[in-house]
C-alpha cells in the first residue's frame, strides 16, 4: 500500500486495502466445497442474526421479509429461482440485524455454494424453507429474540441432519 523512495519520502502505492486480501483471508470455492462446514458456519452465524433482526428490524425490512416469504412458495419445482429466494430471505434478515459483517460474511459463503444449496433443495425438497421462514419472520415481527434464534437454529440443522 506504501512505498517508500529514499531522500523523497513515503507515498501511497494503492489506497485499495482489499487486493491485499488473498490466500488465506479470502473465502474461495474450494474452503465452501463441504456443505457440512458452510451449514455449520451458518449455525453459529444466523441464529444470532435472526436475534439481532428481532431487535433491529425496520418497518421497510420488515416488508421485505414478508414479500420474499410470500413468493417463496411460487417458486417451487423452480430450484434456481427458489434457492435464489431462499438466499435473499436469509440476507435480508442478516440485513435486518444491523450487522454489515453478518450480511458480508453470508453473501460471500452463498455467492459460493450456490449450486450447492440447489442440489440439497432438488434432493431434499422446499419444505423446510416454506415451513420455517414464516415462523421466524414472525418471531421478528414480535421481538421474540429466543424464538428467532431457536427456530433459525433448528432451520439449519434439518438441512445439517439430512447431510
Amino acid at each position: 500500500v506504501l512505498e517508500s523512495v529514499h531522500g523523497k519520502g513515503t507515498f501511497l502505492r494503492d489506497d485499495r486495502v482489499e487486493t491485499l486480501l488473498t490466500g488465506a483471508s479470502q473465502i474461495t470455492p474450494a474452503d465452501c466445497a463441504d456443505i457440512r462446514a458452510v451449514l455449520e458456519f451458518r449455525r453459529i452465524l444466523e441464529p444470532q442474526a435472526a436475534a439481532l433482526a428481532a431487535q433491529n428490524a425496520t418497518k421497510k425490512q420488515l416488508k421485505e421479509l414478508h414479500e420474499l416469504t410470500d413468493r417463496l412458495p411460487t417458486l417451487r419445482g423452480q430450484p434456481h429461482e427458489f434457492v435464489r429466494c431462499d438466499m435473499a430471505f436469509h440476507e435480508a434478515l442478516c440485513r435486518a440485524s444491523g450487522n454489515h459483517l453478518l450480511v458480508k460474511s453470508l453473501h460471500e459463503v452463498f455467492e459460493q455454494t450456490v449450486r450447492n444449496h440447489e442440489q440439497l433443495t432438488v434432493r431434499f425438497g422446499e419444505q423446510d424453507a416454506l415451513f420455517f421462514h414464516p415462523l421466524i419472520l414472525n418471531a421478528v415481527e414480535v421481538h421474540n429474540t429466543n424464538l428467532a434464534r431457536s427456530l433459525m437454529e433448528a432451520h439449519i440443522l434439518q438441512n445439517y441432519d439430512k447431510v
